[in-house]
């Protein structure tokens, strides 16, 4: 895209070069009007860019106030592009990772959605927060509208992330999800969209990352497996291929 913009201009500022005569730029050689079109096209490749190799210049007051306008318009143009190129590159990004499905499993003594995070990046996240919204489709006065329901979270807050946290929203009473199925998630082709945002220590500054899990990212009567493995010298450590490793949840389970 960005080349293609830099031809148009050059091409653009050409055609005002060659519209203006043989006489608007001295330096000129072409016997036909192709061969001036032509060098006036490097001319104004020359002067978008400021390089000005000097064998071509302009000879009138008309083509000088166009070499001013497209030398202005070269150096505004290659300034934009640097920002935006450096705002590209020096952009944080997030490794934040999900696990590939949420489950429904006993929490306690009810049940509870969760799904699990890891921060696959070497540098520590701190003042991490997580929000996880609702939606599904509703039939309201014979039409389908969508709907969006905040979960209240077991957590919503950690201070450090430095290993694994398995996110929890309990099933209770005042819960939205109380009495939904697979069959009744995929009926209204609900999902469950999840934010995760934290401030990485190694960029001074906020990340954020999401997803979302379909009715057929939604295990029931699942429960997530340790992925905590202990080192030779007795320390813990996280496997953050396993994280989304499940396991069939027996009525006794609890939330590792």
């Amino acid at each position: 895209m960005t080349l293609v913009a830099y031809v148009a201009i050059a091409v653009f500022f050409a055609g005002i070069f060659f519209a203006l005569g043989p006489d608007a730029i001295a330096g000129l050689v072409g016997s036909t009007g192709l061969d001036r079109f032509a060098q006036a096209f490097f001319f104004s490749v020359h002067t978008v860019t400021t390089v000005g190799y000097g064998s071509l210049s302009p000879a009138t007051a008309a083509a000088n106030l166009v070499v001013a306008v497209e030398a202005l318009v070269g150096m505004a143009g290659f300034a934009v592009l640097a920002a935006l190129l450096f705002a590209r590159l020096s952009r944080p990004i997030a490794d934040i990772r999900f696990s590939d499905h949420a489950i429904v499993a006993p929490y306690h003594d009810i049940t509870g959605l969760m799904f699990r995070i890891v921060n696959g990046s070497r540098g520590e996240l701190v003042d991490v927060s997580v929000r996880v919204i609702f939606s599904w489709l509703e039939n309201e006065g014979g039409e389908r509208r969508r709907r969006f329901e905040t979960l209240e979270l077991e957590r919503t807050h950690v201070t450090f992330f430095p290993l694994t946290w398995t996110v929890v929203h309990p099933i209770d009473k005042k819960s939205p999800l109380r009495g939904w199925d697979a069959a009744r998630l995929a009926a209204t082709h609900a999902e469950i969209l999840v934010q995760v945002a934290g401030f990485a220590e190694v960029y001074s500054q906020t990340v954020r990352a999401r997803t979302s899990y379909v009715p057929d990212e939604v295990l029931f009567g699942a429960r997530f497996t340790s992925i905590m493995e202990e080192t030779e010298s007795g320390s813990g450590q996280v496997d953050i291929r396993r994280i989304g490793e499940n396991e069939p949840a027996s009525s006794k389970v609890s939330v590792l």
